[in-house]
């Protein structure tokens, strides 16, 4: 079944102009005529379908990346060890 652009946003509850782009972008299989869009109504929704997975995938927290812990200096010797130790290439 296809139906244009306008009625495939009214009835999908879109706005025209993501219906549009989905088009261009070639989310969308469809066809342009003239100004208008022939869009294959299952295929279309099928890719919503495929987009709204990738969306909740991207949406899911994210593990907080461990804080790396710096070392201390106290006192002058623990400043010179940790200066040979980057001389050194260590630290």
């Amino acid at each position: 079944m296809r139906m244009t652009a306008k009625e495939f946003a009214l009835k999908n509850n879109m706005p025209l102009a993501t219906v549009k782009r989905y088009c261009k972008k070639g989310l969308f299989r469809c066809h342009r005529i003239g100004r208008k869009y022939s869009i294959d109504v299952s295929c279309a929704l099928k890719a919503l379908a495929d987009l709204d997975e990738q969306q909740a995938a991207l949406s899911k927290p994210m593990n907080p990346v461990p804080r790396r812990q710096s070392r201390r200096i106290n006192t002058p010797d623990d400043y010179l060890k940790a200066l040979d130790d980057l001389k050194r290439g260590i630290a």
